[in-house]
């Protein structure tokens, strides 16, 4: 059996699971990058040094971005750093807004708050990737014999909820199977509920 394309997409330029997340963890490097000009932009920052860092912060922010989606080899290691400094800055307003929030009983800020909150966790989410050793090895160039891992009864397969890359055999697979990183099962309540209506 072939392997299954996505649907919309080029099967002559699909390259797999991994070709997918890369995007993802790009898309994500420029948003950030976006999320820190809008930030500025709302703050109305007065002074010029802090100005000057956080525009040297955007201007570096962009050049990783670029470097990483061309998929260049000295590239990983700033975007790992880009997003560990974007989870503690995002961390850190989440905190400041909740607590604003809280304080003054106005949502605007506890809406701002929640939403930094989700930014973080994504951060957090994309840099366990970026620290992953198969994806470090396919960004690096190594081949992954998806073929091979089929002949061995293994499939390469990413959890839907901490987004770690898992090899699993797929003999031993079952709907009570749970991710080794999170400890959350593998296949969600939705799939679950959507198989049993089915049926």
């Amino acid at each position: 059996m072939e392997e299954l394309i996505p649907a919309g997409t080029n099967p002559h330029q699909w390259e797999g699971p991994m070709e997918s997340l890369h995007r993802q963890i790009s898309f994500s490097l420029v948003f950030t990058a976006i999320l820190f000009i809008i930030l500025t932009l709302i703050l109305n920052i007065n002074s010029m040094i802090i100005l000057g860092i956080v525009y040297f912060f955007i201007a570096t922010q962009l050049t990783v971005w670029s470097s990483f989606k061309k998929k260049s080899k000295n590239a990983i290691m700033p975007a790992m750093l880009n997003l560990l400094i974007c989870s503690v800055l995002f961390g850190s307003m989440s905190v400041f807004c909740l607590a604003l929030g809280l304080s003054f009983g106005d949502f605007s800020y506890l809406l701002s708050g929640v939403l930094f909150l989700l930014a973080t966790s994504s951060s957090w989410k994309r840099l366990r990737i970026l620290r992953d050793p198969i994806f470090k090895g396919w960004y690096q160039g190594l081949k992954i014999n998806y073929e091979a891992m089929r002949l061995n009864r293994e499939t390469v397969v990413s959890c839907h909820n901490c987004e770690s890359i898992l090899a699993i055999d797929v003999t031993k697979f079952g709907i009570d199977l749970k991710c080794p990183t999170c400890n959350d099962y593998l296949v969600s309540e939705l799939t679950i509920n959507s198989f049993t209506e089915e049926e």
